[in-house]
């Protein structure tokens, strides 16, 4: 191929990788341009109100072998200290930010592990008319909360670290600010408490969540969902581990993003750790097709703790209620190829990227630099193209929450 094809590929490759917001029209996903880059709203966890519990310890062992590996058996790991939701509890007031939420995505999920047949064609074609008629088109991820009160979603933000004054701070440099602020994060509904013991890592708390108010909601049975769980030796569901895997692999953590998930054809989600974000733990990456595998459970992400080497019996890992914990990224399947450009092509492009230079840069003020030097950096990210992230609620969650606010009013008169 000559260079103008090979340019031409670049600006394909290029434009697939900052592809617009796509759109429910009629019964199929449209793109539509992006809009202005949104100011990022804080982290907010709605108010919850939870029934002590005592107990807590999963009655998995009383399911069927099917039942349990609908669930994804998330259900053998909290026996401490857990916690159990009042089924009627709904939140004092709304989420802060406003990626869309739709009723169909539970009904899409919950029904079967993989779509199938008339069903799943009637539980998708009735989510696309509940976000035509909610407005929530521009959503590239719609979602379902297990639980009304859970938090939502919230787009990713370009600062984690607030950092003491200084030069040279890694908060400072636009590229890396631009990859803090990619995508949505999903927030931790409730503090998850980790102590080393002489074995091993041990869940010191932890949540189980109940399945009714999904039912209220959406009219399917859910079991009962554990915040989060661990691996066990000669474990056979949701899939078997060798006790020679199960050394390497126990110090991790399946913790539960109570979402279900659902994005355009061709699209999937990239879950993973928090981009320059040095923590006690960190999220292993896994790619979910999102696009066409609606299992009946929400998603997980699987954190892994310190090993043995780097802890000692008696230390803490704690990721407080309210943090961000892991990262949803959307990628477009495709098949993507890396070619080195020929020598015509690569003076080109380093030709324009001196004209550039020249254009946009500024004498460097720093009495030390060399005679000469350019500052680029206010140039770079004025000019920086970002993408914008967004969060809707959907209607028929904030109708629920205005009637709920009625009927508190009606109580308290």
């Amino acid at each position: 191929k000559g260079p103008g094809e090979r340019l031409w590929f670049a600006a394909m490759a290029t434009a697939s990788l900052s592809a617009p917001a796509l759109a429910f029209v009629g019964r199929s996903w449209v793109p539509l341009p992006l809009p202005p880059p949104a100011a990022v709203a804080p982290l907010h966890r709605p108010p919850l109100r939870h029934s002590g519990g005592a107990g807590g310890a999963s009655s998995s062992s009383a399911l069927s072998a099917a039942a349990v590996a609908a669930v994804g058996a998330p259900l053998a790991g909290c026996s401490v200290g857990c916690r159990r939701y009042s089924r009627k509890a709904r939140p004092r007031r709304a989420a802060a930010a406003v990626v869309a939420s739709s009723a169909s995505v539970s009904a899409a999920s919950a029904s079967s592990a993989a779509p199938s047949g008339a069903a799943s064609a009637a539980a998708a074609e009735a989510g696309t008319a509940r976000q035509q008629a909610g407005g929530a088109g521009r959503a590239g991820l719609r979602y379902f909360r297990y639980h009304e009160e859970l938090p939502h979603p919230q787009p990713a933000q370009q600062v984690y670290v607030k950092r003491p004054p200084g030069q040279g701070w890694p908060e400072q440099c636009p590229p890396m600010k631009a990859a803090q602020a990619f995508g949505w994060d999903v927030v931790n509904p409730f503090e998850l408490r980790f102590v080393r013991g002489r074995e091993g890592w041990e869940i010191s708390s932890g949540v189980q969540v109940q399945g009714g108010d999904l039912q209220e909601r959406s009219g399917v049975e859910p079991f009962d969902q554990d915040n989060c769980w661990m691996w066990k030796v000669d474990q056979v569901l949701p899939h078997r581990i060798s006790p020679q895997v199960f050394k390497e692999i126990r110090n991790q953590v399946k913790v539960s993003t109570y979402l279900f998930l659902q994005t355009p054809p061709g699209w999937v989600l990239l879950m993973t750790d928090i981009p320059n974000l040095q923590r006690d733990f960190w999220v292993r990456s896994a790619l979910l097709d999102s696009d066409w595998y609606f299992p009946a459970h929400p998603w997980h992400a699987v954190i892994e703790l310190p090993e043995e080497v780097h802890s000692q019996v008696g230390d803490e890992v704690v990721i407080p209620a309210g943090e961000p914990l892991c990262r949803l990224i959307p990628v477009r399947r495709g098949a993507y190829t890396a070619a080195e450009m020929d020598s015509e092509d690569f003076v080109q492009i380093f030709q324009t990227g001196q004209e550039w230079l020249t254009t946009y840069g500024r004498p460097h003020e720093d009495p030390e630099a060399p005679k000469g030097a350019l500052d680029i950096t206010r140039a770079f990210a004025k000019q920086q193209r970002m993408a914008s992230f967004e969060v809707q609620p959907s209607p028929s969650s904030e109708r629920g929450r205005r009637g709920a606010s009625r009927r508190r009013r009606g109580q308290r008169a």
